[in-house]
C-alpha cells in the first residue's frame, strides 16, 4: 500500500493499493506554460 502526503500540511491526498514493486503511475500531469498564458494571460514566472 502506497500513501501520498502533502509535503506541507501532511494531509493525506491518495492511497493505491498495488502489489510489491508495482511502478507508481502518473495520474496528471499539468501544461503549466498553457495554464499561465491562455488561463491567466501572463507568462510562466519560471522556464520549464
Amino acid at each position: 500500500m502506497r500513501e501520498f502526503l502533502c509535503p506541507v500540511s501532511g494531509t493525506l491526498l491518495d492511497v493505491d493499493c498495488v502489489p510489491p514493486t508495482f511502478p507508481v503511475e502518473v495520474d496528471f500531469t499539468p501544461d503549466l506554460a498553457t495554464f499561465y498564458t491562455e488561463w491567466l494571460g501572463r507568462d510562466l514566472p519560471v522556464t520549464l
